[in-house]
């Protein structure tokens, strides 16, 4: 059944985003793009696809494929599809555009298109201002000219969905046909701090390992190993292995000491530059179009989490591409009831939805006749308050049904009929 669907693919998702269109408000000024990989049990020998790369989930021990999808800003899915294992995002994007244009024809408006860090490179950028279509993205580019810290803080003052402070300010940068927008998040910031505070100790943690090894008798003390091991250390920790100066001293090829020191005012936490070439919107409105990023990232939590759609048990490429088209299609059944829900007021994510739902149990009882037949006797519980309350915005009965009740005869015991071949 899942190949059959798969095979239907192109006609499906035409009718869903007409469907969804006519459901709800249609959200087409605004489109998200980004990917994410799946990794698979097995060898996945006689795989095109499947392809060691880099893991998102770090599973470096397994085969990926990697999704990309185009939502808008409602989360629903208008595109999808499955790239080998080892892609680099940013080679997505072109094919992309073209085979919305062509599934979408744009008729003279072309939607705003909101990507991450790691497609927005600068050829991407480029050709899509060379196709006149407006992005907004976090900015890659090397601010050579301008420290961050040096901004002088005179724009907006923002509040986001926590309460938490934002401030915007429209920065001039030469050499660039875009536009600037320096973010400050105090939420961000904390976040940050918190996870470079672990990372740190984590890394340091690995460079006492290194010099345990350089001072103690048996221990690895070449140089060409002490560096392998301080490479490896880098990789695991690149977000903060900038914050630190490593200087190892050697003799003869052997590591005498390492000494590391924690370089201060590298990056100022929670700051940020926005790119765009909207021209006429203010902060705020750039700031929240880029923050509708976070629902495509919803959209892969769901397909990940909620619905299990990795990992991938799969070994051919044709059931394994079947099995994540079937997990889309299920969340596109789940982004509809949460789409019904939050116009009610009830803004639960999937999981905290589903178990508020078991919590309504079906009660079935069973008892013998003195004929020997059997009756089943089936009842829904009584919906709890929460559960009621998903009924009512769903426009749903508050119970399936009341009672069932059914009658198996008695079984007769019947011996199989052998041939006498005597």
């Amino acid at each position: 059944m899942s190949r059959k669907l798969y095979q239907a693919k192109e006609e499906i998702d035409r009718w869903m985003a007409r469907r969804t269109g006519e459901l709800f408000t249609p959200q087409d000024k605004i489109i998200l793009y980004d990917l994410t990989n799946l990794y698979f049990e097995g060898e996945k020998r006689d795989s095109e696809k499947a392809r060691f790369g880099r893991s998102k989930e770090r599973r470096n021990d397994a085969k990926l494929m990697a999704l990309g999808l185009v939502t808008d800003t409602m989360g629903f899915i208008r595109y999808s599809h499955i790239y080998e294992g080892n892609i680099r995002d940013s080679k997505t994007l072109k094919k992309t555009i073209k085979d919305m244009e062509e599934r979408y024809p744009s008729e003279g408006h072309c939607p705003v298109i909101v990507i991450d860090a790691g497609i927005a490179t600068e050829e991407n950028l480029r050709m899509l201002r060379e196709q006149k279509r407006d992005y907004v993205c976090v900015s890659l580019a090397k601010m050579k000219d301008r420290h961050i810290a040096e901004i002088e803080e005179k724009g907006r003052r923002l509040t986001d969905r926590r309460g938490n402070e934002i401030f915007a300010q429209w920065v001039e940068v030469e050499g660039y046909e875009d536009r600037f927008l320096y973010i400050k998040s105090k939420g961000k910031a904390l976040k940050e701090q918190s996870m470079e505070e672990e990372l740190s100790k984590r890394y340091e943690e690995g460079l006492e390992s290194i010099k345990r090894g350089i001072e103690r008798k048996g221990g690895i003390k070449r140089i060409e190993k002490v560096y392998e091991r301080l490479g490896r250390l880098k990789e695991r920790y690149p977000s903060v292995n900038r914050l630190y100066e490593v200087k190892i001293k050697e003799k003869d090829g052997i590591a005498t000491e390492i000494k590391w020191k924690r370089v201060e005012g590298v990056k100022v936490p929670g700051a940020y530059f926005i790119r765009t070439t909207l021209k006429g919107e203010d902060e705020e409105t750039i700031w929240k179009i880029y923050n509708t990023l976070r629902e495509i990232e919803g959209t892969f939590r769901v397909l990940k989490s909620d619905l299990k759609m990795r990992p991938v048990f799969h070994q051919k490429d044709i059931y394994s591409e079947a099995h994540i088209y079937g997990s889309i299609l299920a969340y596109m059944v789940v982004n509809t009831i949460r789409q019904k829900l939050k116009a009610k007021g009830i803004r639960d994510d999937w999981s905290n939805i589903v178990r508020r739902m078991n919590t309504q149990k079906l009660i079935t009882r069973e008892m013998k006749t003195r004929t020997g037949r059997t009756i089943y006797i089936k009842k829904c519980s009584k919906p709890i308050v929460r559960v009621r309350e998903i009924y009512h915005a769903l426009n749903y009965k508050e119970c399936p049904f009341f009672q069932k009740k059914s009658v198996l005869p008695k079984r007769e015991n019947r011996k199989d009929e052998s041939l006498d071949t005597s």
